[in-house]
């Protein structure tokens, strides 16, 4: 089964977009689709919530399983649509708790030769992974003085 996601934006209120997921994916998938599909950055630790019908978290899901999270590989997009969690945050950005809400719009059959995931439809903005001060990835930030050219050797003699 194929399962339509409408993803919206508290930040960027005119961002919706609705992607298609096979439900044998696990959250990690999805999370990796995300990631490319918006052009984020890797490095930051990302977490999925299974929220209730006011957006309260009733479970959570990471790439570590840290401090008693769930393993995101480990779970199916479908084994928790069946536990009826329709509803989902997608933290991107857990430091700042920016994070996007996920709802489950509707559930079809796969078309034949098609590849899932894939982004059904966009409308706005995505949201920027990076706001403000942390307007640039975590490596500029922590070697704002770093100079590649330094570092960089042109012959392989040791010769500079």
């Amino acid at each position: 089964m194929i399962f339509r996601f409408k993803i919206t934006s508290l930040e960027q209120p005119d961002f919706v977009q609705e992607i298609d997921i096979d439900g044998n994916s696990t959250w990690y998938e999805f999370h990796q689709f995300l990631q490319q599909e918006w052009d984020y950055d890797n490095a930051p630790i990302a977490l999925f919530h299974a929220v209730d019908g006011q957006w309260n978290p009733q479970r959570t899901f990471s790439l570590l399983g840290q401090n008693g999270t769930e393993l995101m590989d480990e779970v199916s997009v479908r084994s928790l649509v069946r536990a009826e969690f329709h509803q989902y945050l997608y933290e991107f950005d857990s430091f700042h708790h920016r994070s996007c809400r996920i709802e489950l719009r509707g559930i079809e059959q796969p078309d034949e030769g098609v590849s899932y995931p894939l982004v059904y439809s966009t409308k706005g903005q995505i949201p920027p992974q990076y706001t403000g001060k942390d307007a640039t990835s975590i490596f500029d930030q922590a070697m704002p003085d770093f100079d590649v050219d330094t570092y960089a050797h042109t012959s392989g003699d040791g010769d500079e």
